[in-house]
Parts: C-alpha cells; structure tokens; sequence
C-alpha cells in the first residue's frame, strides 16, 4: 500500500511553498490505529505527515528523497519497532546505510521496554527511544528535533502558523464570537487547540497576542464567559454546549465509534476534545454523561483503548492549566 500524507496537495504555488517549508515527518506504523494517533498529534504540532504501514513502503518513498521535488523531503522518521517483514531496527540500519538519508533523525516506539534493544537502537544511531503510544510528552522530545531548525527556515514556518491564525481572525471579524453574538460550536472545538499556544510561542520564540490581538481577546472573553458567568447567561451557554454534544449523539448513533466499527477520522479529531469535559463540568457545574450517555459511552470505549487512553492529556491538569493560564482564575 503506498504511503498516505495529512496535507493535501494544491495548485496553489503559495499553499505549495508553505507545504514544503513545514517539517515534514514520516511515521511507519503497522497499526491503523497508531499511525492516525500519530499522524494527529504531529498534525496539531504544525508538522506534515505522512505514514507508511511498513518498512518497505516506508523506504520506497524515502527512495524518491532526493528527487527536485521538495515537497518529498523528509526532517523527521518516527517508526514503531515490532513489525512483520521488515522492523524498525532494521529500517533504521537501511536508512544509516544510506548515504541520501543517513543524516535524517529516526524516532524508534516500541511498546516494550527492553534496555538492550533501546541500547541497540541508540547505538545503531537512533535520535530517540520512546515508549508507545505516544503521549503528549513525547511530543515535545519530538518538537525539539522538528523544531530546532533556525533562520530563514524557522522564520517561514513561524509566518505559515502566524498566517493559519490571522484566516481564524478574519473569520472572527468583529464579533465577539465565532457563533456571532452568542457561543457557537466552533468557539467550542476551538477553545482546546489554544492549550497549545504556550508551545508553539516556546519553541517559536514569537508572541500569538503580538500577531493575533483579536484572537487573544476571543480567548480571554471565552474564559470570562463560559466560566465566570452565573445564573441565567451561565444556564443559557450551558444548554448551547449541551445541544452541541447532543447533534454529536445523533451523528454518532448506535454505532459504537463515529467511524462505525472500527476508529474512524473523526473518532480521533475528537477524542482530545473529551480530555477536557471535566474542566466544562467543573465550572459550569452540571454533568455531560447525564446529559448525554450515549457520548460518555463512546468516550469509555474508546479509552478502553491503550493505544488512546495513554496518549492524552490528564483532565486534572487541563482543569489546573485552565484556571491559572488561560482564564487568569486563582
């Protein structure tokens, strides 16, 4: 099967140059399940991605490495360790062995922690040994590597991601809130992604409030609003929140994922989402799975799942992160 990338291609000579200019990353992974928690950790993280379900798939794209088209250049390898044909240690001596990619860092997961095979593997000249699945801290092993590039480069990424929040600006416009006058299902989807903003201003070394002024007020008018407000306004959002998840319930059904029997797109796009259902129901003060047990059970099951449930983030510290950073709440 031949490899699958998360961005799109465009005829669009601009969206073509900003392609290239992100990092690119290439995950090998024979589980479906892992390569898209992969793919959508390392998307949010601002990198390109593309998988691969084995090593031989994964070398005959990285056999086209050095051919003029940029767009195939590959900054980054993540591969998993335990695969049929070909493993990641023997994928690693191949890409070392090979004067066109012995210079691209590869990132070896393994679900088993064996000393002499992460011995084997730095040695062999792996950049990093990490545990699956993958968890949040792990990205930031893997950013320090994506991100560590400097100068023009790093400056042309810096105005991509800069750009992507100036289309949400123009978007917001003047009102106060993407839903209008009134909270909005995208003003929802969208308040979790900001948890990332501290990273992406650390590792960038820029300011988003600098270059995004209307986007920073939206975040602070959210905060105030969704969790400082009381009586009526607090039951009136709380309601609008609710009937979000509720058309979520109807989409999903009886099925027992979005993807129908298995994991699908939309299950994984979500499922970070649900990390901070314990933040909305703190502050505003009611309970999701009453309202809606259907979504709750989905959210069970699809925790059920190692592969998932080690790789989010702790509701706990969401709620901490949530009160002391983002809203300014003591």
């Amino acid at each position: 099967m031949a490899c699958s990338s998360s961005t799109s291609s465009s005829s669009s000579s601009s969206s073509s140059s900003h392609n290239e200019e992100r990092p690119h990353v290439l995950a090998v992974d024979d589980s479906p399940v892992d390569r898209m928690l992969v793919e959508r950790l390392l998307t949010n993280a601002g990198c390109k991605v593309t998988t691969a379900e084995n090593g031989q798939t994964a070398l005959e794209f990285l056999g086209q490495h050095t051919t003029t088209n940029r767009d195939l250049k590959v900054n980054l390898i993540i591969t998993d360790y335990s695969m049929p044909g070909m493993t990641g240690y023997e994928l690693l001596k191949r890409i070392k062995e090979s004067p066109d990619l012995k210079d691209i860092p590869v990132v070896i997961a393994s679900s088993e922690n064996i000393p002499a095979r992460i011995e084997k593997c730095l040695e062999e000249g792996a950049a990093e040994f990490i545990p699956k699945p993958l968890q949040q801290s792990d990205i930031y092993k893997i950013g320090k590597r994506v991100w560590k590039v400097k100068g023009e480069e790093q400056e042309a990424m810096k105005n991509e991601f800069i750009e992507c929040l100036k289309r949400l600006e123009e978007e917001l416009g003047d009102k106060p809130y993407f839903g209008g006058e009134t909270l909005g299902f995208v003003d929802v989807v969208l308040v979790p992604i900001t948890s990332w903003f501290y990273t992406f201003e650390t590792f960038g070394n820029f300011s988003i409030e600098a270059e995004c002024p209307k986007l920073i007020s939206w975040i602070y008018k959210i905060g105030k609003r969704v969790w400082k407000v009381k009586g009526e306004e607090q039951e009136a959002m709380k309601n609008e929140f609710i009937e979000c998840l509720k058309r979520l319930e109807e989409e999903l059904g009886e099925k027992p994922y979005f993807g129908g029997e298995t994991l699908g797109f939309v299950d994984v796009v979500l499922v970070p989402i649900t990390s901070w259902f314990y933040t909305f129901e703190t502050f505003g003060n009611f309970s999701i799975e009453a309202e809606c047990p259907k979504l709750i059970s989905w959210v069970k099951r699809c925790l059920e799942r190692e592969s998932i449930s080690k790789s989010l983030p702790d509701p706990l510290k969401i709620y901490g992160f949530a009160k002391q950073l983002l809203f300014g709440v003591e």
